[in-house]
C-alpha cells in the first residue's frame, strides 16, 4: 500500500470515526428517552425531556463520567491493533451496545 492509499484510509477512517461517534449521541439520547418513560417518569412523574434536551445529557453525563470505551480498550492493548478493529470497537460501544441495554430495559420494565 504506498502513502497516497494510506491517507485516503486515514481520511476515511476520521470521517467515519466523527460519524459514528457523534450518531451514538442522538442513539444514546433515545434510549435514555425511552428508559426515563419506564422507570423515572412512573417514579416521580417528571415528563420526559424534549429530544435535544436528552442530547445534551447524554453528553453530560459521558463527559462528566468519563467512562471508558470499548474502542478506547482496544487501543490500549500492547499488540498493534488496525484502524478497522478500533472502529468496530466504536460501532459496538456507539450503536449495539445501547440498543442492547435498550432491549433488556424494555424486558425488565414488564415486571416493574
Amino acid at each position: 500500500m504506498d502513502n497516497v492509499e494510506k491517507f485516503y484510509e486515514g481520511c476515511i477512517m476520521i470521517v467515519l470515526t466523527l460519524a459514528v461517534a457523534i450518531a451514538s449521541y442522538f442513539i444514546l439520547a433515545y434510549v435514555v428517552g425511552q428508559m426515563w418513560e419506564w422507570y423515572v417518569y412512573p417514579v416521580f412523574e417528571i415528563a420526559r425531556p424534549g429530544y435535544a434536551h436528552l442530547v445534551g445529557l447524554s453528553i453530560l453525563i459521558a463527559y462528566l463520567t468519563n467512562s471508558r470505551s470499548s474502542a478506547a480498550q482496544v487501543g490500549v492493548k500492547k499488540e498493534k491493533v488496525g484502524p478497522w478493529t478500533t472502529l468496530a470497537a466504536l460501532f459496538y460501544d456507539a450503536v449495539a451496545a445501547p440498543f442492547i441495554i435498550l432491549f433488556v430495559g424494555w424486558l425488565v420494565h414488564f415486571f416493574v
